[in-house]
């Protein structure tokens, strides 16, 4: 399954972000990824954390640009639009137009045993600790 939607990723201290539609969620059995598209944007991206970081660094956004098994995943917080991917160390935002991009996702994380909590915004995510 895929959806379109928006991203913002924190990551070796700079946060990413993509707008509708330019990130792309694909859903499956091993779990969730997130790609920028176009490549160009996404070429943008990867050429900010080689510059800064290294190519080791880059590499870890080669095959994709966020990605997580369901086993990695230690919550998913989601509101009507938008859901937070939690895992040890890292997160990732990702948003809808409407909350029927969200709850697929929702549904398919519950169904394999993710822990899923309700919240009223996912908004200010980056600033909870």
């Amino acid at each position: 399954m895929q959806i379109i939607g928006a991203v913002e990723i924190r990551a070796y201290g700079v946060t990413f972000a993509a707008t509708r539609p330019l990130a792309i969620a694909t859903v499956d059995e091993q779990g969730i990824s997130i790609d920028i598209r176009p490549r160009f944007a996404r070429r943008v991206a990867l050429l900010m954390v080689r510059l800064g970081y290294g190519s080791s660094a880059a590499q870890r956004f080669e095959s994709t640009f966020w990605q997580a098994d369901w086993g990695e995943l230690s919550r998913i917080d989601w509101s009507r639009r938008g859901l937070v991917l939690n895992v040890p160390g890292r997160r990732c935002w990702f948003g809808t137009k409407a909350a029927r991009g969200i709850l697929p996702i929702v549904d398919y994380a519950r169904a394999r045993g993710v822990p899923i909590q309700r919240v009223r915004s996912t908004m200010f995510w980056y600033r909870k600790d």
